[in-house]
């Protein structure tokens, strides 16, 4: 969450912008064609997180990210 931030503010984990957020996830080799499913076990809510963040870089992925919420299905 730290390499993933805008870091040109005096603030913790910021939003990067499109461009940023595009080039981090590409490093980690999700591409704009990728179906991406984000999930938390943990009840930590960082799938939501993910989620947000993939669905602000407007042109990466915008239609192609989903959440589950798993920690309720093992409930």
């Amino acid at each position: 969450i730290d390499k993933v931030a805008d870091t040109s503010v005096n603030l913790p984990h910021m939003l990067p912008d499109a461009a940023t957020f595009q080039s981090s996830v590409q490093a980690l080799g999700v591409n704009s064609e990728d179906l991406v499913v984000v999930y938390d076990a943990a009840g930590l809510f960082s799938a939501a997180r993910a989620w947000w963040m993939f669905r602000c870089a407007e042109t990466f992925l915008q239609d192609e990210c989903l959440c589950l919420l798993a920690q309720l299905l093992w409930e």
